[in-house]
């Protein structure tokens, strides 16, 4: 289930990127940029973090974190 569900996850995270990407710039008139650290920044807060509360998680338990 954990495997099915992160596939899902992803496909519809990946078909949904280009869409956000021209309503934003057609919408929006928002610059190449700005798009790219919008649809950016929360893959790359996931990385950043995930390092971070990993290691919390295994010093004070899974349970207090969540």
């Amino acid at each position: 289930f954990l495997l099915f569900g992160t596939f899902i996850g992803r496909t519809a995270f990946f078909m949904a990127m280009p869409f956000l990407a021209l309503h934003l710039h057609i919408e929006n008139q928002t610059d190449p940029l700005m798009i790219g650290l919008v649809i950016g920044v929360g893959p790359l807060a996931g990385f950043l973090m995930g390092f971070f509360l990993g290691h919390l998680s295994d010093s004070i338990g899974r349970v207090h974190i969540m």
